[in-house]
């Protein structure tokens, strides 16, 4: 948001408290309350709650901006802000949809949430072709807009030489049985002569619930919301994304590209996003739920330094396409055509 190719923009951004990517940015805040909690009902009342306060926050702003006379682009991340399109599309405004998922629940609020979208928006952008294709819509203009990655220095050769020798195995995501982690567990038990490091986005009382009935193994570090998570990739020598397909299909892929970047080569789901991903190489697409076939592929990987030094240098190579001016121009593009 602060690129300058936004500098044309009185930008507004609607967002909670919490500390996130768009921080730091220079738009004018208004925070907006909410909370997560463990139970569905709980979270069901503060996302409703969220929705109308998001409603009348915005309605006031767009208020004072109407009477100024100015053009109003209403910009809503991902669908689940529907009461922010539904003020947008009262008062007139363009309203674009930046749509992430494919998988929500339950049923009939995601029919709604499209519902919202195929009524209220000009346009969508989609974080990949397979996301289009699953969730296309009728009325709204689509466009498919991959997500970005900062540019990071290539490592040199006897760093990559290292990182192979220790062949440190890295899993990072969420503490949900659909992104593979009981998966990683029994992967590190299969494969004991292998250093396993979990990062998680959870904390240490999560996980002892969460793993209550059992003990993970002896080679699986874990890493609780890390403030040094390049360093952990830079030291990484394979990164896996365990999403169970039948569960969940990655409609991108993020964790992926930030290992790209990092020139640490990646097992991942062959369906979704990350096949588009890997489209230029970097790694390899295997089945997460065939744990022994994860574990040949994995021990074979690191009986070839030659495969595994292509892959590392496919993998940067590839990221370099991410790159945020390309996105940010593709973005601006979009809001250029609709203001």
């Amino acid at each position: 948001m602060d690129s300058p190719v936004f500098k044309p923009y009185n930008l507004y951004l609607l967002t909670n408290s919490g500390i996130g990517f768009l921080s730091g940015s220079s738009a004018k805040r208004i925070v907006v309350p909410y909370a997560y909690f463990q139970r569905k009902i709980l979270t069901l009342i503060a996302y409703t709650l969220y929705s109308i306060y998001v409603f009348f926050a915005l309605t006031v702003l767009l208020l004072i901006l109407k009477s100024r006379g100015q053009n109003i682009t209403v910009v809503v991340n991902t669908i689940l802000p529907w009461s922010a399109a539904l003020a947008g599309k009262i008062f007139s405004c363009r309203v674009v949809f930046y749509s992430h998922e494919t998988y929500l629940k339950p049923k009939p609020l995601k029919r709604f949430l499209r519902f919202i979208v195929e009524y209220t928006a000009s346009d969508v952008i989609f974080v990949s072709r397979y996301l289009s294709l699953t969730e296309k819509y009728v009325k709204p203009k689509q466009h498919v807009v991959y997500n970005c990655i900062g540019k990071k220095d290539k490592p040199s050769g006897a760093n990559l030489k290292e990182r192979f020798l220790k062949g440190n195995i890295l899993f990072v995501g969420s503490l949900k049985k659909y992104k593979g982690v009981n998966t990683l567990v029994r992967l590190a038990a299969l494969l004991g002569n292998y250093s396993f490091h979990m990062v998680l986005n959870a904390d240490k009382c999560e996980y002892n619930f969460y793993f209550s009935n059992e003990t993970p193994p002896s080679n699986l570090e874990v890493y609780f919301r890390p403030k040094n998570l390049p360093e952990i990739y830079n030291s990484a020598a394979l990164c896996l994304n365990l999403t169970n397909p039948k569960q969940c299909v990655e409609s991108f892929g993020m964790t992926i590209l930030e290992a790209m970047s990092h020139s640490c080569p990646v097992i991942a789901p062959p369906f979704g996003g990350p096949i588009e991903l890997l489209e230029g190489g970097g790694g390899l697409l295997v089945d997460p739920t065939d744990v022994k076939l994860l574990a040949r592929e994995i021990e074979k990987l690191f009986s070839h330094y030659d495969t595994w030094i292509d892959l590392a240098g496919c993998a940067y190579k590839r990221s370099l396409i991410f790159d945020r001016d390309g996105y940010q121009k593709s973005i601006a593009t979009i809001l250029e055509s609709v203001s």
